[in-house]
């Protein structure tokens, strides 16, 4: 079904009982969007070779996402939590940064399973070993920032096998997954309690990259929850599963741009 308007969105979550969030692709800042930034830009110049921006330009991303920048995105994030905050909630998020817990999402109510960069792990995933990136990681920002030869700037290494330490997210040659599988037990108890009560489940921008993480079992939990209830907004991947339909509700619309300028009364 279409979602006629604001006010069928914001009445069911003021009723459910539970409140499940997914965040997809479209909540994600893009390095398209990076690039335009005049500071992101002046240090990426500074790293002259294709060799030495594909080893360093997470560097760059991972301090760029310390902190939210997009003004839409902000909002977008601010609106929700406004609606959700005095509920019983769980968000999963499919994108690398940490923005719901900067903004005010509590953490253990967060889950990241792409990762992101708190961790850093063996390109080749031959130990599974987790490393914090903080110091690290900081140390190369800050050699960049000032200009140092990216030849003579060492990359960590695993202590295993010697192959490059990454951050410890999807773009991995080998994903490291443990470092969610924490948070990720905590969601699937939190989602044992949803049964049989009012939920409501938020689909907001997410494509089919990974459809297995969220689209998925959104749509199974739908199915066998008979007293939820669905919103999906996507740009152009709104389309609801046949089984749920009379609970599924749609819009196609960027879901950023949706509830940014969501009316909350």
């Amino acid at each position: 079904m279409k979602l006629k308007n604001d006010e069928e969105l914001t009445a069911f979550i003021k009723d459910a009982d539970l409140i499940l969030i997914g965040i997809g692709e479209e909540w994600g800042i893009s390095f398209e969007e990076m690039i335009k930034v005049p500071s992101f830009i002046s240090r990426f110049q500074k790293l002259k070779t294709e060799q030495d921006r594909e080893r360093f330009v997470p560097y760059l991303q991972r301090e760029y996402l310390k902190e939210c920048r997009n003004a839409e995105l902000e909002r977008a994030y601010q609106k929700l939590l406004s609606l959700i905050e005095d509920k019983d909630y769980f968000l999963i998020s499919m994108n690398k940064d940490r923005f719901p817990v900067q903004i005010g999402y509590k953490e253990d109510r967060c889950v990241f399973p792409c990762g992101g960069y708190e961790y850093l792990q063996c390109d080749k995933g031959c130990s599974g070993e987790l490393v914090e990136a903080s110091g690290i990681a900081d140390n190369i920002y800050q050699k960049i920032c000032g200009g140092e030869d990216a030849e003579k700037i060492e990359i960590p290494r695993c202590r295993d096998c010697g192959s490059p330490l990454v951050f410890n997210n999807i773009e991995a040659e080998k994903y490291v997954e443990a470092g969610y599988f924490e948070s990720w037990d905590k969601y699937m108890k939190w989602l044992q309690k949803t049964v049989n009560k009012k939920l409501c489940l938020l689909e907001l921008g997410v494509g089919l990259r990974f459809p297995s993480v969220i689209r998925w079992p959104f749509e199974k939990t739908t199915f066998y929850n008979q007293k939820s209830k669905m919103f999906r907004i996507h740009h152009n991947l709104s389309q609801s599963a046949e089984n749920i339909q009379d609970r599924c509700y749609s819009k196609e619309e960027d879901s950023v741009t949706y509830m940014a300028n969501l009316f909350v009364s």
